[in-house]
């Protein structure tokens, strides 16, 4: 009976040892952990952000920035612009071109608040939080 090489003998033995990977432990693709980070991260803030601007009205008055408001859109532009840091370039670009009618629009429909805006660039604000808030 003719010998086995050692490799051959090394590559039966690596095979009997190797894990097999099934249900949640198993590695995911690169395109559904994309689609899962998009859904999460991005999906969220964006909708909160349109949700705000789909209000009837003519004028939109952003909540009043002393009290925490879930729906507020300056929070979630806020996230939005810091996912925009975190995404790969092509993600980017489309997350980019997805903001650019949302923010016209915030700009046509909200008024620039001079005070907020002299403070602001003080502080370094972004321009979404200059804008006029609801009085209570």
């Amino acid at each position: 009976m003719p010998r086995k090489r050692p490799g051959a003998l090394r590559a039966d033995r690596s095979d009997h040892r190797r894990p097999i990977r099934r249900g949640p432990s198993a590695e995911l693709d690169e395109v559904t952990v994309r689609r899962l980070y998009w859904r999460v991260r991005v999906e969220g803030p964006l909708e909160r952000y349109r949700r705000f601007l789909r209000q009837p009205g003519r004028r939109l008055y952003l909540p009043r920035a002393d009290l925490y408001s879930p729906h507020d859109p300056a929070e979630a532009r806020d996230e939005l612009e810091r996912l925009k840091s975190e995404l790969p370039p092509r993600a980017r670009g489309e997350l980019r071109r997805m903001l650019a009618p949302l923010d016209e629009e915030l700009r046509r429909r909200t008024i620039r608040d001079p005070y907020a805006a002299s403070v602001g660039r003080l502080y370094g604000t972004p321009w979404w939080w200059h804008r006029l808030r609801e009085d209570l």
